[in-house]
């Protein structure tokens, strides 16, 4: 025992024996711009010995305690020279170090935490930097403000705004001119509705910053208009480092409601997933017979979950939980860190008097007023988990370094709802409903990364991204009963009253890989930096839903009247024998599903032109060839595609951008270019799809062709302290051939289609402010007031064509009233 202590002992002593160092940390950059300098020669003087900065202009360096001096040289800096360098054991002494260029007179060194690109500053300097128009938001602020996820952060973004908490809009476009990247590389939708990516789904904890471009260059993708979205997720720290994080919200309007409206549960959704108990009971191809004699239909209706309807229970407040720890080690060949993330959230919502209306114009012509068709009025509930975890680590060998970043993301939202319809025109009734909605989303992405610093300033980026979306609406159940004179509940097709099941799955694989090169060169004495680089963007798409009908015969014989949880009891279920009874109808429809195939192949150069101490040109040309095949047919099996090529484009997108320093604070960026926006999987169909919640069709329409856009924007900034801006704005931007979903009098009510529409334009102008008010007084250097806002003015010009809409706005034309040849486009917002 007495050697064990000792032992012990010696260990303990060796280990404050070692530990007698410290380390100096720190970042150099350029004095004028803020660029870091990779490869920056560092001499120690007390020792002789010297270490350069990584890739990043970054260093770390394990000393003895003890006072030094730094002596810091670079190729067209100044040299310059840091003293009283103070290494305190176990402790870390930060510094930043600006260079400056020989021509220049050095000044005092300037000593500060290291900037990091999660940080307000760090945005900024982006922004101030970037080639392009460029607006961001760090999770330093998100923590500030409390965003938990992606879709609440973004809008915090001049020009941005979002739909439903998650279908992002940048300057008020639609969401098919709107790019979302995962860290500089394509993600996929999770919704065959929308092409732009469900945001909500990212949680806040495992973002870096969020960055929004508006403007275009030719390393960035070229289907798009409104803005490209890059969320950067988390990097393995400088240093050890753990968290843990609980939250939980209350809200009286919403929670410890006895009234809260929910639905039988499988025993995995508090994980955001279902265990399969919603999941189709029977072979999607399995032929249902009609109800005559076949005891097989009993048998296939049984097999269905008789948890049809809606129950009352009470609603539980939100929380959340998070965990993260990461480390840097640094070892004789180089650098290794790791990183990992875990995050869960739990939250309700509750919503009373919810209200629902159609209306439609009266056949009068002298009418003006719309009438009401159909309100629902009823209370909602929503409970959605997100289950998030993020696993990273790098490594960093001279000057070569490897990332790896594992993300998945797991969703479940639970909705139920009863409501009350009251039709009017079309019918006249009133229809009780119990509507119950699950779905189930998730994400799995994989990056593979590397840089590489060559000689001459020849550097070498290259990334491997993987993508794994999924979308799976389970079990949607909505039962309607209409409401009799004698307050009876009966189901009544004819009446709009016949409870539906729906299975909805959507599965996305998407494949990037993309290497870009750069290297400077001198021409005389101005320095030209060129960039090239080729891309490949590779998805698949399968999309399926499938829709079964309840039916009943002899309901007077039932006890049912209006509770949809005795559907599928076993006593109401028809058979063979009673001759009464629930059964299920339906069968596969090829109509209501498609595959498809698209691949992007690009290449592009670009070149960054110091023409003076002022004035940047960049400019370039990206290519980009897309291709599309389908695979779907109709339900008359008269028109059958076999992986036909529907698309087969090639794009020349050129870009200018010009950036002129007006002074030290000012700058004046011009921008032009062309970009294009592509119909999505669903839109370029043959595809029939009813969407029983909407009650609307949507039609494919394989003929639309892709959208060419003119780009046009001014911007003045002025940057004045450390976190501080002001910016002006105006774009111009020019549509031709844009798709629009579109509803015409020739077509039934309820069914839409996109097509193309007559050209458009959209104008506007931005403004965004960031401002301490420590001017007000030094006790306020800590408050910041910001705010942004953009005006935005958009045209169409109505399709004159027989059977286009300028026609179908004819036919229903009011006395007095004239038709534009304009209106503005579907969805712009005036103002954000």
């Amino acid at each position: 025992m007495k050697k064990f202590i000792f032992f012990i002992f010696f260990i303990i002593l060796g280990a404050n024996v070692i530990a007698q160092t410290g380390i100096a940390k720190g970042i150099i950059s350029d004095s004028d711009n803020n660029e870091t300098i990779p490869f920056a020669n560092v001499i120690i003087l007390e020792t002789g010995n010297g270490f350069t900065t990584d890739l990043d202009g970054m260093f770390l360096e394990e000393l003895p305690i003890g006072k030094y001096t730094f002596e810091v040289s670079y190729l067209g800096y100044s040299l310059k020279r840091i003293e009283n360098i103070h290494i305190v054991e176990g402790q870390t002494f930060e510094i930043n170090i600006q260079m400056e260029t020989e021509s220049q007179q050095l000044d005092d060194i300037v000593v500060m935490g290291k900037q990091l690109r999660n940080t307000e500053n760090a945005v900024m300097a982006i922004q101030r930097k970037s080639t392009n128009l460029i607006d961001g938001v760090s999770s330093q602020t998100l923590r500030k403000i409390g965003d938990s996820n992606a879709g609440a952060a973004v809008k915090r973004i001049t020009g941005v705004s979002v739909e439903s908490g998650k279908y992002v809009y940048v300057r008020g476009l639609g969401d098919r001119y709107t790019k979302t990247l995962l860290n500089g590389m394509e993600l996929p939708g999770l919704d065959p509705d929308k092409n732009a990516m469900q945001l909500d789904i990212i949680p806040s904890s495992i973002i870096d910053n969020i960055l929004v471009s508006k403007s275009f260059n030719p390393n960035l993708p070229g289907d798009f208009s409104g803005g490209v979205i890059d969320i950067l997720t988390k990097d393995y720290p400088e240093e050890k480092t753990a968290s843990v994080s609980l939250g939980f919200s209350y809200n009286p309007q919403m929670h410890f409601k006895n009234n809260f409206i929910s639905s039988a549960k499988s025993n995995t959704d508090w994980l955001g997933f279902d265990n399969g108990t919603r999941s189709l009971p029977i072979n999607k191809y399995q032929t249902i017979s009609a109800p005559i004699n076949d005891p097989n239909l009993t048998i296939i209706t049984q097999k269905f979950s008789n948890n049809m309807g809606t129950t009352q229970s009470r609603s539980l407040p939100n929380m959340n939980v998070g965990f993260t720890f990461g480390n840097q080690l640094n070892k004789r060949f180089g650098k290794i860190g790791y990183h990992a993330t875990l995050n869960y959230a739990n939250s309700t919502d509750f919503f009373q008097k919810v209200s629902l209306n159609n209306y439609v114009k009266s056949s009068d012509p002298s009418e003006m007023k719309l009438l009401v068709d159909r309100t629902s009025l009823g209370n909602l509930s929503v409970n959605n988990v997100l289950l998030s975890a993020l696993i990273g680590g790098g490594m960093q060998i001279g000057n070569n370094a490897f990332g790896i970043k594992i993300l998945h993301i797991q969703n479940g939202s639970d909705k139920a709802g009863l409501f009350e319809r009251n039709s009017f025109i079309r019918s006249s009734n009133t229809i009780l409903t119990d509507n119950v909605e699950y779905t189930q989303r998730a994400i799995s992405n994989i990056l593979l990364s590397g840089r590489h610093q060559l000689a001459n300033d020849f550097k070498i980026d290259w990334k491997l991204s993987p993508t794994l979306s999924k979308i799976n609406d389970k079990d949607v159940k909505v039962s309607p009963f209409r409401l009799g004179d004698d307050g009876g509940l009966t189901i009544e097709p004819s009446e709009g009253a016949q409870p539906r099941r729906l299975y909805r799955n959507l599965e996305e694989i998407n494949l990037n890989g993309r290497i870009d090169i750069s290297k400077s060169i001198f021409i005389g004495d101005k320095e030209i930096n060129l960039e090239f680089g080729i891309n490949n963007i590779h998805k698949t798409r399968d999309y399926e839903i499938l829709s079964y009908l309840v039916n009943v015969k002899g309901q007077s014989n039932l006890n049912i009247n209006g509770d949809a949880n005795k559907l599928f009891l076993s006593e109401n279920i028809w058979t063979p024998e009673t001759q009464i009874g629930t059964y299920i109808i339906g069968n596969y429809e090829p109509t209501n599903t498609y595959s498809a195939i698209q691949n992007t192949l690009s290449s592009f150069v670009m070149s960054d032109l110091k023409i003076s101490d002022k004035l940047n040109i960049i400019t370039g040309i990206r290519f980009e060839k897309f291709t599309h095949y389908y695979t779907g047919q109709n339900n008359a099996g008269n028109i059958i595609y076999d992986n036909k090529k529907i698309a087969d484009n090639i794009n020349f997108l050129p870009s200018l951008n010009l950036s002129y320093q007006l002074n030290k604070h000012m700058k004046l960026r011009l921008a032009a270019s062309k970009t294009i926006a592509r119909p999505s999987f669903k839109e370029s169909s043959i595809a029939q799809i009813y969407d029983a919640i909407s009650d609307a069709t949507f039609i494919g329409n394989i003929d639309l062709v892709q959208t060419d856009i003119n780009n046009y924007d001014l911007r003045w900034e002025m940057y004045m302290k450390t976190g501080e801006r002001i910016s002006v704005s105006a774009f111009y931007k020019q549509f031709f051939n844009p798709i629009e979903i579109v509803a015409y009098s020739s077509s039934a009510p309820g069914d839409l289609q996109p097509r193309n529409v007559g050209n458009a334009m959209v104008k506007g102008v931005e403004f965004d402010m960031s401002k301490n008010l420590d001017f007000i007084s030094p006790t306020l250097e800590n408050l910041k007031i910001g705010s942004n806002v953009t005006i935005v003015q958009s045209e169409v010009a109505l399709d004159k064509s027989l059977g286009g809409e300028f026609e179908s706005r004819e036919k229903v034309v009011r006395e007095g009233e004239e038709i534009s040849e304009v209106r503005p486009m579907q969805g712009q917002a005036p103002y954000i």
